[in-house]
């Protein structure tokens, strides 16, 4: 077999050995930088630094980045600490694997520009503005997915580009994204992060985003996590994600973000004795989990109950796991259905004239919206005590307009006709970056109006 050189832009190795006492060597992750070099021709790998914030007693930064230097210096026969491309071809010419630091979400630098200048002193070569928490840089996919980035969010995006970091947008919410689009002087990554149109998760990226991104001269790093692959658990299912950034034209942007240690295919029953026993008692909790809860509880949510139970009776599983397990489960009960999310959808249509016909002609647009998958936000049935005839009244509804839409993700504009308060709807989407669709007036999607 061909031996090929292999970049793989994400792993959570060094939390797991700081957490679980594994190292780089040996681990539960499935990386083994004694193993790589010999099987690939060349192997470099980014490390994240990563902790929940939300966990008590979190790692911090310091303790992750020594954990890191401390792994570096046991093992270093085998990996090298790498800043740079000339630092990684001296490794592989040693017979090693080059070891890149990443940071996974700016709150593990407490959002702080003078903490950012010392992690890219310290060696880190990208940083993620968010994980699965959102920050006062900016929303994140998880959390408040409609709020892109702050004054300072701004600012740390350009001081990274500064230092040379590299702006990872996996875990950013939508607006985020293309706010860092409409800043960012030099290419971006998503080191793991998959194609929405192939399986609608929030964790995956638009078509929209893959191209911006290719535009950027950026890389895109397919994650093979089980919940954002979607239907099936094999590398076919991965490879349909390959398949739609290629065919967008991303040969040359695609790269691995293996996340490795849930990577599909599944493992089969009793193919591994000591694993098996910890699904068996993780079985054992969740049937424990049933049983402590009073039937007054049964209309409450289980999943909440379950990620924030102590760590003391589930011992198997972080917060962080149990969290990756009901996104597992929710991609397997969704196994017919595209996804539960809804992309909020901003209705622009006439209003003026024959307001009453206009109101139903947008309702019925609404609906359409609805059926089609996504939250419609109608801006003609949220202001009836509005007088249109009022100027200052119409200035403020545009306002008001304006504003709503700033949080959804898409524009749908219906007719055949633009009026003077559609244009200044449609014009203020695109200096958003946000993506504007259009409709004739039976419905049927069009290039443009």
């Amino acid at each position: 077999m061909k031996r090929i050189p292999v970049f793989d832009a994400h792993c959570d190795t060094i939390s797991r050995a700081l957490w679980k006492k594994e190292d780089v060597v040996d681990n539960t992750g499935m990386v083994d930088v004694k193993k790589t070099p010999v099987v690939f021709d060349r192997y470099s790998q980014l490390f994240a630094l990563f902790s929940d914030s939300a966990r008590p007693n979190h790692a911090t930064y310091d303790e992750l980045l020594a954990c890191f230097r401390q792994q570096m210096e046991e093992h270093c026969s085998y990996v090298t600490h790498c800043r740079s491309t000339e630092e990684a071809e001296r490794a592989h010419k040693q017979g090693k694997a080059a070891a890149f630091l990443s940071v996974e979400g700016a709150e593990l630098l407490n959002c702080d520009i003078d903490r950012l200048v010392q992690a890219a002193a310290d060696g880190v070569v990208a940083i993620n503005l968010t994980w699965n928490n959102s920050n006062i840089i900016s929303g994140s996919c998880r959390d408040e997915p409609q709020r892109g980035l702050s004054p300072l969010g701004r600012q740390f995006v350009l001081r990274m580009q500064e230092l040379g970091v590299l702006v990872d947008v996996s875990h950013l919410s939508d607006p985020g994204f293309w706010d860092v689009i409409e800043i960012a002087q030099k290419p971006i990554i998503a080191s793991h992060s998959n194609a929405r149109s192939v399986w609608n998760h929030t964790r995956n990226l638009t078509s929209e985003q893959i191209t911006a991104i290719i535009k950027s001269q950026g890389v895109i790093g397919l994650n093979f996590y089980r919940g954002f692959i979607g239907h099936g658990e094999d590398f076919d299912a991965v490879r349909a994600h390959l398949d739609h950034i290629l065919s967008l034209g991303g040969e040359k942007q695609v790269a691995l973000g293996g996340q490795c240690y849930i990577v599909c295919p599944a493992i089969e029953k009793n193919e591994d004795e000591a694993l098996q026993n910890k699904y068996d008692s993780m079985k054992k909790y969740i049937f424990l989990l049933l049983t402590l809860f009073p039937i007054s509880m049964v209309g409450q949510s289980l999943k909440s109950y379950f990620i924030s139970m102590p760590d003391s009776i589930i011992p198997l599983l972080s917060k962080v796991n149990r969290e990756d397990c009901i996104d597992f489960l929710d991609s397997k009960m969704k196994a017919e259905v595209k996804s539960g999310f809804r992309p909020l959808v901003y209705i622009c249509a006439p209003f003026s004239g024959d307001i009453e016909a206009n109101k139903k002609k947008a309702t019925a647009f609404a609906e359409y919206a609805y059926q089609n998958g996504c939250i419609p936000v109608t801006p003609h049935l949220l202001f009836p005590f509005m007088n249109d005839e009022s100027k200052q009244d119409r200035e403020l509804a545009l306002h008001m307009d304006l504003v709503l839409m700033g949080k959804c993700q898409e524009v749908w504009v219906l007719s055949e006709r633009i009026t003077a308060g559609m244009s200044a709807e449609i014009e203020k989407a695109q200096k958003r970056r946000q993506m504007v669709r259009y409709f004739a007036n039976d419905f049927t999607e069009v290039e443009c109006l």
